[in-house]
């Protein structure tokens, strides 16, 4: 191979990369920003977050009540500020099924704290139950030593329905790892750009993502 056309491939190679971090810098930037409660507890951040507002939407609400299952997912990221790999992430999913002949919810709900499934009343019960975090803990202590003294944010992704027809089940999987939260090689969760920027249309039947304002990790 000639050393023009060596030079030539390197400078492509040069134009894509830049590219691919121009395109994450500016999605850390772009991505709508909302306040989320983040205090350090022995090392571990505890998230207050809610995305009650998800559920408002009318059509979300109808899916909810139509006595079909349904399925939604939450998911926070954090990050450190300007890097594009995720230091950990915490993640609930809630089946969601409303009985018509008993006008009840029957929730399982796979979180933090192990799997369960409950009875609730009303659609409001069931957003505070799949839609509102609170102390909800991002990873462990070990995963957030390395970065003390540095910015970092959380970022979050809701979804109703996600169409990946294993989702739910490696979500469960996950949630069941003794050292869930942490993040490695075998993770799905997948880099900021590919789960921020990159998301196929159509990827769920409707989603909400936003990123938090900066934190110091002490």
């Amino acid at each position: 191979m000639s050393s023009r056309l060596l030079r030539s491939l390197a400078l492509a190679l040069g134009a894509v990369i830049l590219a691919w971090l121009a395109q994450g810098s500016s999605a850390h930037a772009q991505l709508a920003e909302r306040r989320v409660g983040a205090r350090f507890v022995d090392g571990v951040p505890r998230l207050d977050v809610s995305v009650a507002d998800f559920a408002s939407d009318p059509e979300t609400r109808r899916k909810l009540t139509s006595g079909l299952p349904q399925t939604l997912q939450f998911r926070a990221y954090a990050y450190t500020t300007g890097r594009d790999e995720p230091v950990a992430v915490a993640a609930r999913s809630c089946r969601v099924v409303y009985d018509l002949w008993e006008e009840r919810f029957r929730v399982q709900l796979a979180s933090e704290s192990g799997d369960r499934t409950i009875s609730l009343g009303t659609i409001d019960e069931v957003v505070s139950h799949c839609l509102v975090a609170e102390r909800l803990p991002v990873g462990r202590a070990s995963d957030w030593a390395a970065i003390r003294g540095r910015r970092a944010y959380f970022a979050v992704a809701v979804e109703l329905n996600p169409l990946t027809p294993d989702t739910v089940q490696r979500i469960r999987r996950w949630l069941a790892r003794p050292q869930r939260g942490a993040v490695d090689s075998d993770s799905f969760f997948g880099s900021f750009v590919s789960l921020f920027v990159n998301r196929g249309i159509g990827a769920a039947e409707r989603s909400l993502r936003f990123r938090s304002q900066d934190v110091e990790v002490p």
